[in-house]
């Protein structure tokens, strides 16, 4: 996904980040970039995984449901 968002053409802005949960660390609050898109990663093979993007979601601002934020599931075929 990483390589897909630093490829796009035209787009010389994309700056994928990576963060295993939410909140995000205070540390760098004030020099961190805009978030315009949050992607919830889910591996149907890992309880854990749901877990951890099911307690994610109570940090994330209600305004990012319009557009700025997307689930993307992998193991779909493995799963149970």
């Amino acid at each position: 996904m990483c390589e897909w968002c630093s490829y796009r053409p035209g787009d010389c802005c994309s700056q994928p980040r990576l963060a295993k949960t939410l909140p995000l660390p205070v540390e760098n609050e004030e020099s961190r970039p805009r978030v315009d898109l949050v992607v919830f990663i889910i591996n149907l093979t890992s309880e854990l995984s749901f877990q951890s993007a099911e307690a994610s979601l109570k940090y994330l601002d209600p305004g990012y449901f319009l557009g700025k934020a997307c689930f993307m599931v992998t193991n779909g075929t493995r799963a149970f």
